[in-house]
């Protein structure tokens, strides 16, 4: 069959290309070359990526016709990482060369890139006297240089300890002064706190008009029943959707169980909430206060209540049928 090929005036090489190319078709959708070149284009003179790198073979077996599409999987990368430039571009943020390199190879396992620890060795010096060469072995000079890039995993983990018992040791350090991830673990720690002081306060005040407004947005956004698009979920089911334990989600439904009854469907096996009433209800801020708030109740009740979920399917049937 090749000898066919080759009778025709095509050679090996290009034969061989060719069955490449077509034994890769099978394996997702393939995008020409001419989509894609523009945006690699854009890469390389925004921050100098070779087209190489994320095609991952030459360019040229592209430009010189040898090869005309390239994967799905390659393609949505150089659009990904498009999108990330363009976005350091709008904001006027520096583009980390490096950062986006790993984004297309993916770090090495087992190590960790330099500019992760940087500011941790930084902070160390500043903070603890602690110099680099004592966590990285050597000078830090090479990594500055680029001549070495990343570090044992290991290393990273002596870093982090000394971190965390530097913080420990200076409790009065300012959050700007310590490194992103530490800086990020306190701020959490002081979301937490503020949290549970909301909830707390919801507790004490027991504002049934604020939950009853957040409630209220998902009754008046659900679609009239039956909805071909509208998918439902059994009422045991919700609590696990919401990430609520389930007797909180009860008490939740009693307490405000007019108003789920406008959201509630009723079909022969059972009482339903839409699966976008339940969607809407976590994305509606102050939900999570709420949703704390009765899961603080459920740990704190120590009677053995009957389900609500029960109550809840008893007072929707009592009602419905009394109209009729």
């Amino acid at each position: 069959m090749e000898q066919k090929f080759i009778d025709q005036g095509l050679k090996p090489p290009m034969i061989q290309n060719w069955i490449q190319e077509f034994n890769t078709q099978n394996h997702g959708k393939r995008v020409p070359f001419r989509e894609i070149k523009p945006v690699l284009q854009f890469i390389q003179d925004s921050v100098g990526i070779h087209p190489t790198r994320l095609l991952k073979q030459s360019v040229r077996r592209y430009e010189i016709g040898n090869l005309h599409s390239v994967s799905g999987e390659v393609f949505e990368r150089a659009i990904q990482v498009k999108k990330e430039i363009e976005q350091h571009l709008d904001s006027n943020q520096k583009i980390h060369k490096e950062k986006l390199l790993d984004k297309i190879y993916g770090n090495r396992s087992g190590f960790i890139p330099f500019y992760e620890i940087e500011e941790k060795l930084e902070f160390l010096r500043t903070y603890g006297g602690q110099y680099p060469k004592k966590y990285l072995g050597r000078g830090i000079r090479y990594y500055q240089k680029k001549k070495i890039k990343r570090i044992a995993s290991w290393r990273e983990s002596r870093i982090d300890r000394d971190c965390r018992e530097i913080i420990q040791k200076k409790p009065d350090l300012r959050l700007s002064s310590l490194p992103e991830k530490f800086m990020n673990q306190e701020i959490g720690k002081l979301l937490s706190v503020l949290k549970k002081i909301s909830i707390q306060q919801i507790c004490r005040n027991n504002d049934a008009g604020f939950e009853a407004d957040i409630l209220l947005q998902v009754a008046l956004g659900r679609k009239p029943y039956p909805d071909p698009d509208q998918v439902l979920i059994r009422f045991d089911d919700a609590a696990r959707y919401l990430k609520m334990k389930r007797k909180a989600f009860d008490y939740l439904v009693a307490s405000h169980s007019s108003l789920f009854k406008k959201i509630a469907v009723r079909k022969e096996n059972g009482w339903y909430i839409p699966d976008e009433s339940l969607a809407m209800l976590k994305k509606i801020a102050g939900f999570s206060l709420i949703k704390g708030k009765y899961d603080f109740l459920a740990s704190r009740e120590k009677e053995n209540r009957t389900s609500c979920y029960g109550s809840m399917s008893r007072a929707i049937g009592s009602s419905r049928s009394s109209k009729t």
